[in-house]
């Protein structure tokens, strides 16, 4: 028989020239009853797969999406605690005086404003430091600075004795009871309309004396006070009748004492520059 082209020569099995018969095909109705071999570290999510691994993974994933959610959260609350410290310790720099530690000028310009606000009446004084230029220019700048420190640190603390002793409830910090550091050499004080102005003076004359034979190297100390308040003073006018006051006490006779002290009696209509002077060592008598 004659091949067509295009024909494929059919070849002999090599079994059948070996004599071995041809393995016989499986038939397919059993195929798909044997079951199939699989791999054991390939894991099926599928619907075969097993509902208690898969219950075991969704319950994993909560975990760490639960964990990510509280670890942020707390993330979160430490960044704004932190921020809050920042914040608060930026608004107490700007507050205080670097160098007495005491509150600044600004400090005190807030409180008088709270005041102003909640009707507290004060007084309200100016301290000066006399003579201090010679001070520096004697003993040094470090020595000056220290006699800065001393001063702040007697005039805070009876500033705090006093509204103590004159005040049943105790004041709000932000309206009595303070110092504040408002130049060089110059301070205010803050007290209740109901403390003695002699009296402030005349503890920080002890303070200033109990200081000075305390630390033997101490530089002469000597201030002068103008005091004012705002039951007879607006308190937007109650500064400058202080320095009207300072200005007098300046030139009042200091009689052995360490503080001279003068205070401004005008009423509410009168001019803050009208004072009446009285030393520390003078109150007394």
């Amino acid at each position: 028989m004659r091949r067509r082209p295009g024909d494929r020569k059919s070849r002999p099995c090599p079994a059948r020239r070996c004599g071995i018969p041809a393995p016989a095909r499986p038939d397919p109705r059993f195929v798909s009853s044997v079951p199939r071999l699989q791999d054991p570290s390939v894991t099926t999510l599928g619907p075969a797969a097993d509902p208690l691994l898969t219950a075991a993974l969704a319950a994993t994933l909560l975990l760490l999406l639960l964990a990510l959610v509280v670890a942020y959260r707390r993330g979160h609350r430490n960044a704004a605690a932190q921020l809050q410290h920042e914040l608060d310790a930026l608004r107490r720099q700007t507050l205080t005086d670097p160098l007495t530690g005491i509150p600044n000028r600004r400090a005190g310009e807030r409180l008088l404003n709270q005041a102003a606000e909640t009707g507290a009446d004060l007084w309200v004084a100016i301290v000066d430091l006399d003579d201090f230029k010679p001070v520096n220019d004697i003993h040094g700048h470090a020595a000056g600075d220290h006699l800065l420190q001393t001063v702040a640190t007697i005039l805070f603390t009876v500033a705090a004795d006093i509204t103590a002793e004159v005040t049943t409830d105790a004041p709000p910090a932000s309206q009595a009871g303070q110092a504040a550091r408002v130049g060089g050499d110059e301070f205010a004080l803050y007290v209740p309309a109901t403390a003695d102005p002699d009296l402030v003076a005349d503890r920080i004359d002890a303070a200033i004396t109990a200081q000075t034979h305390r630390q033997r190297g101490l530089p002469p100390v000597r201030l002068s006070i103008g005091w004012a308040s705002t039951r007879r003073v607006p308190i937007d006018q109650v500064v400058r009748a202080a320095d009207a006051a300072l200005a007098c006490a300046k030139h009042a006779p200091r009689r052995g004492s360490a503080v001279r002290s003068a205070r401004h009696h005008s009423a509410r209509q009168e001019s803050p520059n009208t004072v009446s002077v009285v030393t520390a060592s003078e109150a007394h008598r």
